[in-house]
Parts: structure tokens; C-alpha cells; sequence
């Protein structure tokens, strides 16, 4: 009940009210931990100054009785164990107890305190026989002496110690002065005034360590701070959110916040005015939802906001609107230097006792991926088909963890022609997947979900020494001995994989010479920090691997790639292909890439050759490197020196091949 609660729990009651307050009044806070410490500490030694007080009494008595009638000195005990339980009292009985002090302390211990100390000084004027003898006298004030070390060193506060020394001393002082007892009136009167000053300095020093106390708090919830909320934006993070969130036995919505496109904003604009917008969406966000929501940071662009109740799909469908358009508004970066982004939300709603942070964050970012196949700029909400589309995937998942670690993940080859011979001069490494049953998961399914679970590293690395091994059996082939391998990289490699490491050791290991080895990168996965982009490239360059930026034509500042990287190929994306032969601003374009790549040195590839008509193009425009299921479709690596073998190149060139559809 509220009205038994100790003073103890009062200092702490206090310091929780201040703790909120602004951090101006750090020194309000100061004192109330003060006040909490020292009445814990007083709390717990709450029996020793009355008890003692009582024991001393009794000492000084059985002392005093050869010199002090017995009924003066029962009437001065009577008065000492009067004002010991009126102390006692001041603790014992709750509905006192509850009426504190701002020290946190019931408000009738300092008079209860008081009154020992005037018990005691009154020993001098009810016994004044005492003065007149000198053996007496020195008992009293010996004893006087031994009250004054013991309140003080034991009370745990030095104030309230001075309760009981100010009047106890005062009044031996002014009996010693009536009675015309100079030395001892006179040393009294001294020993008061350095009693008083040893025992501020004591109160100094107690604030001082409960300062020091107060600090190390201080940084160890500043450190707790730090470990569950973002430094950038100051919400909290993926471990706050995971920590807030309490299961209970009332469903929950979350919703998961993706910005589109930022990183391309990031690029362009600098990695100090993406924190600055980022700050500012963390500010739209708070401002988009009631405070009682959470809000976090989990990811560089993705935020997530845990609502504390249930919300209509109509209801959270709507919220999930209006944050879209909130961060549709510009982003001012710097002067009039705007940033324009959106976002892709998804939402699902649980029974919190059903489930846990993790599974409500996994379930709001499905159904914000779903948002984004639906074109960006959307608000999905998880569904039962996402569900088993979520258990799908975990499945595929963990058999892509199985498959990985036992290196059972197959290769596929498939050749770059030259168009004018059938000369191999490229020969494409392509992982396949296929499981236990005989079918076939697409790369365009496990590629991603490998670099999303963090597999991507090792099967890569798994990949290039396949074609170490391939290129060195090759050395002594009649026809393959000059011919390079290809194996395709991840983006995520080329931002914080360990792609040098490994090809530096594939090289070594297989002995590898100049030129053999390519890598191929897709243009988006050169979009990253440029500066460290072309480091790596560099770097690959100077072990002599070959660098070719596949899919060209579809991504972003292509030219300017071209320009800036160093590369050595360009392979051009099947669309810029497409019609070649019928299309002439096809022709303008592929003429352009040719030219360009032509006056920096890079050899020129063709992709998606499927028919004579494009062959017989290409080769018109000087482009005489091609690839393409019209050639060759990706055959199993066991199996690819039997189909070269089998090829007829003057049938291929000649006719048009049936078409198979894409792989």
C-alpha cells in the first residue's frame, strides 16, 4: 500500500521524479540522490542511535553510581529511554513513517534525534551534584564523547548526527559555564565548534562520493543508451526494439519502412547528407505516429514502428499512406539543395503471447518486399499466402545452408563465341541449384536469398576454385588450353566481401596466369562508394584478373562507369540485342558503346545472340564477340567438352536455332 512505504523507497521515488527532468537541473538530481542514499543508508542503521543511545545511558549510570544518588540517576535514564523510543516510535509506526521529508526521511526523526541529545545534556542540570565532583564530571563527558562518535560514525548522516551533538553538547556547556568550571566549559565550547566543522566536511565529502556514484550511473545508462538506441537518429535500434517489446496477451501491429532508392540519393548527394536525411525521416516518422508507438532504425534506410494495440488493415493501411507521403515531401540538405525519396511499407498484426520481435520484424519486411514488387511507393499487409510463401522460404533457406556448406551447388558453363569463327574465347561459369527430387531453383531465387543469409562469400569462393581447377586441367587441352573462365560476383561482395582475399589465394593456389581469370560484375554492383570501388578493381587488375561489367545498359551512369572503372570488358545486355537488325536506334545505341569501349581498350560482348540475323548485324558494326542460347545454352560443366565436340559452327552461324525460352 502507498502509505506504508519505507523513507527509503521515498529517496527513490524522489530521484525517479527528478531523473526526468531536464538536464539543467543536474544538480536537483544531485541532491535527490543524496537524499535517496543517505536515507537508504540511515534506513538500514535506523535502530543504532536510539539502542545505543540506551546502552551508553546505561554505562554512564553504573559508572555514575558511587558519586550520584540512585533517584537522580533514575530520573536522567527515564528521560534518555523517553527520547530513545519517541525515536523508535518516529520509525516504528507507518502512518508516521510515510509523512517524509525531502531527504526522504520521516519528518519526527531529527526532533526524536534531537531529544536524545537534550537527554543527555540534562544529566549536568538533573544530577548537579555531578559538577562538584571531578571523577564525575570527566565520566560524563568521556561518556558524553563515546555518544558523540558513535551517532555521528554510525547514523549514516552526518546532518542528523548534529541533532543530537548540538543540544547534548550546548547544554553541558552552559552547566559547565554556571558551575564556573572554566577549562572543561572552555575545551567543551572548542570541541563543539570542531565537532560542527568535522562534521560539515563530512557532508561534504558523503555528497561528493554519492556524486562520483551518481556519475558512474550516469555512464553506465548513458552506455545502455548507446547499446539500444541508434547514434544517428536517436531512436532505438533492432536490440532496443527487440528489448521493449514484452509479450502479453493483446495483439500488436508493426510495420516495416524501406526508403526506395536511397542509396542511389546517397551516392550522389554524400554519405554526410544521407545522415542528414535520415535524421530528418526519423523526425517525419515520430511525427506520423503517437508517442506512445516505438519507432526504430534497424537497418541504413529501414525504420520500423511497433504500434502499442491492434490496428484495422483499413486503419494501418492508412498510416502506412500518409508516412509515404510525408517522406514524398523534399529533404532539404543543404541550402536549397533538395532530395526527393519514397518508401515501401508493409504491416502485420500478431497476438504478442504468439509470437516475439523477430518473427513480427521478419513478417512486416515480407510484406514490405511485397510492396516493393508491386511497383514501390506501396502499403502491403502480410497475408496467409505470404505466410506459407515465408515458411517456403525458410525451408529453401536452410536447404541452401546444407547445400552450401557440402558444396553440392552445381556449375553450368556456357561459351563466348567468336562470331565470325566459332573460336571459344570465354567460357561463363553459372551456379545451378538442383534438389533432391530432380528440380531446378532458379539463380535468379537462390543467388539472392544467398546474399541475403550471408552465403554468398563462400559460394563464390567455392565457384572460383572450380575454374582454378578447370583452367589449370586446361593447360595441356588441344583446344581450351587459351581459354579464359568467367565467374559472375555478387554486389554484395564488391561493398564488404572478401573477394580480394579469395581470388588472391585462387590465383596462388592454382597458378593462375595473366588473364585467365574473370570476374563479371553487374553495373549496379559497381554503384557503391567509387573511391574504394576502384581500389578493389585496382587491386584485382594487378593479380591479372580480367574485369567485365555484365548486363551493361541497364543500370545507372553507364558512360560514366566505362570511364571511371578499370575495366577490361562489356558484355551488352540481350535488350539492347533485341531487334538488333530491324531497330535503327538499337544500331545508334550499340554503335555508341562500341565506340566508346573501342577508344578505352575494352573488348565488346554481345548477350541474348539467338538468331543468324543478329550474328550477321553484329559482326557488320565490328562487335564480333557473341553469347546466347543461339549458340550454346548453359550445359552442365561435366558434360560441356562432349557438346563442344558436338557443335557444328557453320550450322549454328547458318540457321536460325529452335528457340528453348529463357533459362
Amino acid at each position: 500500500m502507498a502509505d506504508r512505504a519505507t523513507p527509503a523507497e521515498g529517496g527513490r521515488a524522489a530521484v525517479d521524479a527528478i531523473s526526468d527532468a531536464p538536464s539543467g537541473n543536474a544538480s536537483n538530481v544531485l541532491l535527490a540522490e543524496v537524499a535517496s542514499e543517505t536515507a537508504r543508508i540511515f534506513w538500514g542503521n535506523r535502530w543504532v542511535a536510539p539502542i545505543g543511545s540506551l546502552a551508553a545511558a546505561g554505562v554512564i549510570a553504573v559508572s555514575l553510581s558511587p558519586h550520584v544518588s540512585t533517584r537522580r540517576l533514575l530520573v536522567w535514564l527515564l528521560l534518555v529511554t523517553g527520547a530513545a523510543l519517541g525515536t523508535l516510535v518516529a520509525f516504528a509506526v507507518p502512518q508516521l513513517a510515510s509523512r517524509r521529508s525531502e531527504s526522504g526521511l520521516p519528518r519526527l526523526v531529527p526532533i526524536g534525534y534531537g531529544a536524545l541529545g537534550v537527554a543527555f545534556g540534562s544529566l549536568f542540570w538533573v544530577s548537579p551534584e555531578v559538577l562538584a565532583n571531578d571523577l564525575a564530571m570527566w565520566i560524563v563527558l568521556a561518556g558524553l564523547f563515546a555518544i558523540s562518535a558513535g551517532v555521528a560514525g554510525m547514523s549514516g548522516l552526518s546532518d542528523l548526527s548534529l541533532m543530537v551533538l548540538w543540544p547534548m553538547w550546548t547544554l553541558a556547556a552552559l552547566a559547565l559555564f554556571v558551575a564556573q568550571v572554566w577549562v572543561p566549559a572552555v575545551g567543551t565550547v572548542i570541541f563543539l565548534v570542531i565537532m560542527n566543522g568535522d562534521q560539515r566536511r563530512s557532508t561534504e565529502l558523503w555528497r561528493e562520493l554519492i556524486g562520483l556514484r551518481f556519475r558512474e550511473r550516469q555512464q553506465a545508462e548513458e552506455n545502455a543508451r548507446r547499446a539500444n538506441h541508434d547514434d544517428l537518429t536517436g531512436l532505438l535500434n533492432r536490440s532496443g526494439i527487440a528489448q521493449r517489446f514484452r509479450a502479453g496477451d493483446t495483439a500488436t501491429t508493426a510495420m516495416f519502412i524501406d526508403l526506395d532508392h536511397f542509396k542511389e540519393a546517397n551516392d550522389r548527394f554524400g554519405h554526410a547528407m544521407g545522415d542528414v536525411v535520415l535524421q530528418q525521416v526519423a523526425q517525419r516518422l515520430e511525427a506520423s505516429v503517437r508517442s506512445q508507438d516505438m519507432i526504430a532504425r534497424i537497418g541504413g534506410d529501414e525504420f520500423f514502428v511497433v504500434f502499442d494495440q491492434e490496428l484495422s488493415n483499413e486503419r494501418a493501411m492508412a498510416i502506412g499512406q500518409s508516412i509515404i507521403a510525408a517522406l514524398e515531401e523534399p529533404f532539404q540538405v543543404s541550402g536549397d539543395e533538395e532530395v526527393w525519396i519514397s518508401a515501401s511499407v508493409g504491416f502485420t498484426t500478431v497476438d504478442r503471447d504468439e509470437t516475439d520481435a523477430s518473427r513480427l520484424m521478419t513478417e512486416a519486411d515480407h510484406a514490405m518486399l511485397q510492396a516493393k514488387r508491386r511497383g514501390r511507393r506501396q502499403v502491403a499487409a502480410f497475408t496467409t499466402n505470404l505466410e506459407q510463401e515465408l515458411e517456403a522460404r525458410s525451408g529453401l533457406e536452410s536447404a541452401l545452408r546444407k547445400a552450401v556448406r557440402s558444396q553440392e551447388i552445381g556449375c553450368a558453363a556456357q561459351p563466348v563465341f567468336d562470331l565470325a569463327t566459332g573460336e571459344i574465347r570465354v567460357v561463363e561459369f553459372l551456379a545451378r541449384w538442383t534438389l533432391g527430387g530432380g528440380s531446378e531453383v532458379p539463380p535468379s531465387v537462390f543467388i539472392p536469398l544467398a546474399e541475403e543469409v550471408g552465403l554468398i562469400d563462400e559460394l563464390s569462393e567455392q565457384m572460383l576454385n572450380r575454374a582454378g581447377r578447370l583452367l589449370q586441367a586446361w593447360e595441356h587441352h588441344p583446344t581450351l588450353q587459351g581459354t579464359r573462365v568467367s565467374v559472375n560476383i555478387s554486389p554484395t561482395q564488391i561493398a564488404k566481401g572478401r573477394l580480394l582475399e579469395v581470388a588472391t589465394a585462387v590465383v596462388a593456389e592454382y597458378s593462375i596466369a595473366p588473364g585467365r581469370l574473370v570476374l563479371e560484375l553487374t553495373e549496379s554492383a559497381t554503384l557503391g562508394e567509387m573511391h574504394s570501388t576502384v581500389e578493389l578493381f585496382d587491386a584485382l587488375r594487378r593479380l591479372g584478373i580480367g574485369l567485365f561489367v555484365d548486363d551493361f545498359g541497364t543500370g545507372y551512369s553507364s558512360l560514366g562507369h566505362l570511364l571511371s572503372l578499370p575495366l577490361t570488358g562489356v558484355k551488352i545486355d540481350r535488350s539492347l540485342i533485341a531487334d538488333l537488325g530491324t531497330d535503327p536506334r538499337r544500331h545508334a545505341v550499340m554503335r555508341a558503346v562500341r565506340d566508346l569501349a573501342n577508344v578505352l581498350g575494352h573488348e565488346v560482348i554481345a548477350e541474348g545472340v539467338e538468331i543468324s540475323a543478329q550474328i550477321d548485324a553484329l559482326l557488320a558494326m565490328g562487335i564480333s564477340s557473341g553469347q546466347g542460347i543461339g549458340l550454346l545454352r548453359p550445359v552442365p560443366l561435366d558434360d560441356f567438352e562432349e557438346h563442344l565436340a558436338l557443335l557444328d559452327w557453320a550450322h549454328v552461324a547458318g540457321t536460325p536455332p529452335v528457340r528453348a525460352g529463357k533459362l
